[in-house]
């Protein structure tokens, strides 16, 4: 390690603590964002081929489907842009 960083972090030691309870706060704020948009990453997340002709086999699994897409498009309305 350079004379540089040793000066650097000898003289910032105090401030250490701090440092690491802010990062932990925002990485808390970062994961309470994650948590609300969990139900939209998980559509990236499957084959979705797959998973339409292992559940939608009759015309009430597509009726069902289309009323919750279209409760879910007014969600995304409300999303912050």
């Amino acid at each position: 390690m350079s004379k540089f960083f040793a000066a650097m972090l000898g003289k910032n030691a105090d401030r250490f603590p701090s440092v690491y309870e802010k990062a932990e706060q925002l990485m808390r704020a970062v994961e309470r964002v994650d948590e609300q948009f969990a139900d939209w990453l998980v559509l990236a997340q499957v084959d979705l081929e797959q998973l339409i002709e292992e559940n939608l086999t009759k015309a009430s699994d597509w009726e069902m489907q289309l009323k919750l897409l279209k409760s879910k498009g007014r969600e995304a309305e409300k999303l912050p842009k």
